[in-house]
């Protein structure tokens, strides 16, 4: 496909991104077709000929005298025919937005997603957790015309209104890891039922009845909440009705002395527990540090299983707890195979992929 716009093509999208940037601004005036042409570059036969093709999408009112404005009522979809035909028409562009740009598990979904778009033009950005630069970010590729989109959401069971309109107009989106229910957008993910019956198997064969679900985040997603169902209802079907979990409830540091000492009196408090599961890769990070805090061996005093730990390059030399492993360049395969069939085929029914984990033991279990 070529890579280029005609000037009045490139007009045409640049004034459906504008309205698109701004639904939610109410009396939102648009540029006069002087303005237009002016900020553009551009003749005024040409804007004018992008404002009538964005005038017959009925996305637009005007007012004689005061201007032209967004019509009332106007949403993502009402501008897809002009997205969808400038799509068609130029290079197929997909944009990444990933959490962290320094985790290992993220790392390796980037390598996989590169090595996997040999006929794509991949933009990798990073939201940093953050919903707001997740909008953000999500709108800029928008504007900028890609063909699709792949998303590892931020912690948050709030999603922004970019996703909801982009659901509505059945624009390519595919979900990484994580989905935000009511939105049906196809994902790739790990099976995270089964790392949680993996773990829980685990320390129930060595005799552990009483199992401690650790969590030390304060924001959630649908994996954790995932994990910590399926903690239940593994438990459960083992015939034991006993569930521990200790949770950041984000009124302290979850690396302080405070919030060890918390953590120590909780330990305390159920004499039972003799078993730990680190319920994502940071809760396992901050069990490590509470144990030292706290004089805490494994497996002597608890037996431990941390989750979303990562093989560790041959060049590091370190001993490893127990832990589950996502294939964290199998998820971004997937991802970028499944995207580039959405783009193709955007009115078929796109399925979701669950990756297998598996289960490395460690020092913080006992060998059977």
């Amino acid at each position: 496909m070529a890579n280029h716009l005609s000037l009045y093509r490139k007009t045409t999208l640049y004034l459906a991104n504008l309205i698109l940037g701004n639904l939610n601004e109410p009396n939102y005036r648009l540029p006069t077709e002087s303005e237009l042409a002016a900020s553009q570059n551009i003749s005024r036969i040409t804007a004018r000929k992008a404002y009538k093709e964005i005038e017959d999408l009925h996305v637009i009112t005007r007012v004689k005298g005061k201007g032209t404005f967004i019509a009332p009522g106007v949403t993502f979809a009402d501008l897809e025919p002009i997205l969808k035909e400038t799509r068609e028409r130029t290079f197929r562009q997909v944009g990444a937005i990933l959490p962290l740009y320094d985790s290992p598990h993220i790392m390796e979904i980037n390598a996989a997603l590169s090595k996997g778009a040999q006929d794509l033009k991949l933009i990798a950005a990073y939201s940093n957790m953050s919903q707001e630069e997740e909008q953000r970010l999500i709108n800029e590729y928008i504007e900028m015309g890609v063909s699709g989109l792949i998303i590892y959401p931020v912690d948050n069971e709030i999603y922004n209104s970019s996703l909801v309109n982009l659901s509505i107009s059945n624009f390519p989106v595919v979900m990484i890891d994580r989905y935000l229910p009511g939105l049906p957008f196809p994902r790739v993910s790990s099976d995270h039922k089964d790392m949680i019956r993996k773990a829980v198997t685990h320390l129930t064969e060595r005799d552990n009845k009483h199992i401690l679900f650790f969590n030390s985040n304060i924001k959630t997603n649908s994996s954790l909440s995932d994990r910590r169902d399926e903690y239940i209802q593994a438990l459960y079907e083992l015939g034991n009705y006993n569930n521990y979990f200790f949770n950041f409830d984000g009124d302290s540091d979850n690396t302080s002395q405070s919030f060890a000492q918390s953590f120590g009196d909780y330990l305390k408090s159920n004499p039972n527990i003799t078993a730990i599961i680190a319920s994502d890769y940071a809760s396992g990070t901050h069990l490590l540090q509470l144990s030292k805090i706290l004089g805490i061996t494994f497996p002597t005093d608890y037996e431990a299983v941390f989750l979303d730990f990562k093989t560790p390059s041959n060049f590091i030399k370190t001993d490893m707890p127990t832990y589950l492993e996502q294939d964290s360049f199998l998820l971004g395969f997937e991802a970028i195979n499944m995207v580039r069939e959405y783009i193709d085929r955007p009115d078929c029914k796109h399925e979701s992929k669950t990756i297998p984990v598996r289960l490395v033991q460690g020092y913080s279990t006992r060998k059977k």
